[in-house]
């Protein structure tokens, strides 16, 4: 799971957005410094692996409403699986269809 936010770059402001969305999600770090160890994590898991890091910015209000449209509350996991699909390339597609993933 961690490897999933490898990458991830949210900046303090938009972290402490994303922290009051997933209030009610006790896995969701609390602290910026916590979320950027969990992202430390996943890069070092990543290049354990041997395998390449894909930077992604997280955008909150695009998070917001990627869990409107797939009726997911928003809190760590739907983070990871928003990440997940936004690496694969196949998130825009669905968006402008209008498919839920």
């Amino acid at each position: 799971m961690k490897k999933d936010f490898a990458g991830a770059q949210v900046s303090r402001a938009d972290f402490e957005r994303l922290s009051v969305l997933c209030l009610g999600d006790p896995a969701f770090p609390r602290r910026y410094e916590d979320w950027q160890h969990l992202v430390s994590e996943g890069e070092t898991l990543l290049n354990a692996a041997g395998l390449p890091m894909e930077p992604v910015h997280v955008n909150v209000d695009f998070f917001q409403k990627w869990c409107d449209m797939t009726g997911v509350a928003p809190c760590l996991q739907a983070l990871r699986a928003m990440l997940i699909v936004e690496r694969a390339g196949i998130h825009q597609g669905l968006m402008d269809l209008g498919v839920r993933p």
